[in-house]
């Protein structure tokens, strides 16, 4: 983290939050799509804003619990959980509240209400709400993912109804060319999970190293696991306790792992440690080099249908999901076609060629995997001569072998290596190709509706020798990625996908993740602004600087004195990071102290850090931009009333129309509570006073009514 947290506090006693109703730059509100990545299938953005403050209420189903105690963490408010059934509760106001709701259609889907009045989540399962949760998160200011904490945060009105478009919405790492270690394997299903993606297809093996501990077999993680670079011995394995803390780790992000033993090909690092699982039985080192290696498990000798079952035996028995992915890629001929027990194999079996021979091995040990109760999935080369009965075929070259496999009855799972494989570089491969690709085209559901599973994107780790690199190659394009497994086709735009992805620079910057910074687009840091310092220039003008450059991406909205409080209207910059604050407003001789409010900007204007800053270390105020309205009004708190009555507040009120007005206090059910002023009034400043010693703490509505228009501010007690 590279600064302090600011932490905001209220400005009136008794404590009170106040919502300021501004209007939006660019585009009405409701023309914004919201800073989520996926895109919800339905998002209707509202006026207004639920204020999320440490004294909301979250009300739980009991199968949802789990999911309900994310938000205290993840806010840093000591938000109250409670467990409750009782769908009475879904009208308590300020209340966050998980409904188990069996009329959402998809198991996965959700609704996510957010209303002025309080926040609804309908799932029909837990799953569901960890999603709408996701996108939630996606909402709250990026700095909190940097531990920057809020008094209170406001939170878009909307209403977001979502579901996948498909089941399988995956992402490989390759643990093998390059290693990676336990913590970095969990950041990564973190930046999965964000983005609702569900399937980690964990490539275990290869020839530059065998990861996965196997008790029957020791030297493949002793020597396997390691390759000589010459001046140092590099690589590492897992634990079984390893491996059971990332599947644990991946099962509370929803996110089932899919353990690759690749085979017959690829298994130069098995042969290293067992050479009698060779066709020649030497000794070969762990290679260096990447390619298509020509070291294969011998397909004639028993003894490599022991290590296979040995191997196979203790993964089931390690990872719970139903399925063991097998490879059987880029298998090179050469040692069969001179290995006397391979021809003798080809024999006995009546096989033709080689091809045969590939495909009597998968076919056996497609069985292996099936007796201890999993399902085989491998690469589109397990098709060659004939597939095994039920297995599921990874599609890595061309989507004619999608159609292939589909009119063979295997069900599909997309990784296109031209659209979703992430080594290639930016330049080759962009998040926008990603992105526009349609894994289950028309020509391919016309064969089966359901038999594309979904969609996977692989890093394949030749180019990413460090978590560093790894990132860079994987952020920002896993975001167009999942888009692309998400949401349906049809709803593709270039312009709001790269917005949207500029606002999640906001999150990796805040989480330290390193991400490939396409110059087209100017990407949020995430950090909100705060005041470093005021230098007196003269008796009325004040220097203040900003922690980071407020040039092209935010706005000095409104500095605050006390007292009186007065409106000081936007200020030039003078610098990248300064402006000049002219207090020439205020009479000689009064004090005062000085508040200014920043608003980050980014091009997007929908996306938002809210911070202020004081002067002085004064209590500050959060400020947040308010839909577009026809009319809209200003609330200020007035800090000298506080000192002559603590049981009541006075606001300046600053109407943008005049003629017959009507101010009435409410709750946040619309009920009217008292009428605090009627009669003509001009437009302009007035002063509103406001009795606040018989309301209970919670939120509170002042609506303003004209002739032809209203509109409403908020605020909270928090007694």
């Amino acid at each position: 983290m590279q600064s302090q947290p600011v932490r905001v506090t209220p400005l009136i006693l008794p404590r009170i939050v106040f919502l300021l109703c501004l209007s939006l730059w660019g585009l009405p509100v409701d023309a914004q799509p919201l800073p989520v990545i996926p895109l919800p299938v339905s998002a209707d953005t509202l006026p207004g804003y639920f204020l999320l403050h440490a004294d909301c209420v979250i009300l739980a189903h009991p199968a949802m619990e789990q999911q309900a105690r994310l938000l205290p963490a993840w806010t840093g408010m000591p938000l109250s959980v409670h467990i409750d059934t009782d769908e009475a509760n879904t009208r308590a106001g300020n209340a966050i509240r998980f409904v188990l709701d069996t009329s959402v259609s998809h198991r996965d889907g959700y609704e996510l209400r957010i209303e002025p009045q309080g926040l609804r989540i309908h799932a029909r399962s837990d799953t569901g709400a960890f999603y709408a949760l996701q996108t939630l998160r996606q909402l709250l200011p990026a700095s909190l993912m940097g531990g920057y904490r809020f008094a209170a945060i406001p939170v878009q009105c909307a209403i977001i109804r979502d579901e996948p478009r498909f089941e399988w919405r995956g992402f490989m790492l390759d643990c093998s060319r390059h290693f990676f270690s336990v913590d970095f394997v969990k950041r990564m299903l973190d930046r999965m999970a964000l983005l609702k993606l569900n399937r980690f297809h964990w490539h275990l093996t290869d020839d530059q190293g065998w990861r996965p501990e196997i008790t029957r077999f020791p030297k493949l993680i002793e020597v396997g696991a390691w390759r000589d670079r010459g001046s140092d011995m590099y690589g590492g394995y897992y634990t079984k306790d390893d491996m059971r803390d990332i599947i644990a780790y991946a099962a509370e992000r929803f996110i089932m792992v899919i353990p690759e033993i690749d085979m017959p090909g690829h298994s130069t690092a098995a042969l290293v440690s067992y050479p009698v699982l060779g066709c020649t039985q030497l000794p070969v080192p762990v290679s260096n080099t990447w390619g298509i290696h020509g070291t294969v498990l011998c397909a004639g000798r028993e003894s490599t249908f022991d290590f296979v079952d040995g191997v196979i035996q203790e993964i089931a028995e390690l990872f719970p999901g139903p399925y063991i992915h097998l490879g059987g890629d880029e298998v090179l001929y050469e040692a069969w076609n001179n290995c006397d027990a391979c021809k003798q194999r080809r024999v006995a079996e009546g096989l033709a060629n080689e091809h045969e021979l590939q495909s009597w091995f998968m076919h056996r040990a497609a069985a292996i995997v099936q007796r201890y109760g999993k399902k085989v999935i491998g690469w589109n080369e397990m098709m060659i001569a004939g597939g095994p009965p039920g297995a599921i075929i990874q599609i890595w070259q061309d989507m004619n072998l999608a159609e292939q496999a589909l009119l063979a009855s295997h069900k599909t799972i997309i990784s296109h290596y031209r659209y979703t494989y992430f080594d290639y570089g930016h330049d080759v491969t962009p998040g926008l190709k990603t992105y526009f690709f349609d894994p289950a085209p028309a020509q391919l559901l016309n064969i089966d509706p359901d038999g594309v599973l979904g969609v996977e994107a692989c890093l394949w780790s030749e180019s990413s020798p460090s978590p560093e690199t790894a990132y860079e190659n994987t952020l920002p394009r896993l975001a167009y990625f999942a888009e692309t497994a998400w949401t349906p086709f049809n709803l593709r735009d270039t312009v709001s996908i790269q917005r949207r992805v500029a606002a999640f620079g906001g999150m990796w910057t805040m989480n330290d993740d390193v991400f490939w910074r396409d110059p087209a687009i100017m990407w949020d840091d995430g950090r909100p602004l705060t005041v470093l310092s005021a230098e007196q220039m003269d008796e009325k003008r004040f220097l203040v600087t900003f922690s980071d450059s407020v040039r092209s991406f935010a706005e000095i909205l409104h500095a605050e004195i006390t007292p009186p409080p007065l409106i000081i209207p936007p200020v030039a910059m003078t610098a990248p990071n300064a402006v000049v604050v002219d207090l020439g407003a205020i009479p000689n001789g009064i004090p005062f102290s000085l508040g200014l409010s920043a608003f980050r900007k980014s091009t997007n204007p929908w996306v938002f850090a809210i911070d202020s800053g004081r002067v002085e270390g004064s209590p500050v105020l959060s400020v947040l931009r308010g839909p577009a309205v026809a009319d809209t009004f200003f609330t200020f708190p007035n800090p000298v009333s506080k000192a002559a009555q603590a049981g009541s507040i006075s606001m300046f009120l600053k109407l943008s129309f005049g003629g017959q007005i009507l101010v009435t206090l409410h709750d946040m059910l619309g009920r009217e509570i008292r009428v605090l002023a009627r009669g003509e009034m001009f437009s302009g400043l007035r002063l509103l006073h406001l009795d606040i010693r018989d309301l209970s703490a919670g939120s509170w509505y002042i609506r303003v009514a004209g002739t032809n228009s209203s509109t409403v501010t908020r605020f909270i007690v928090l007694r």
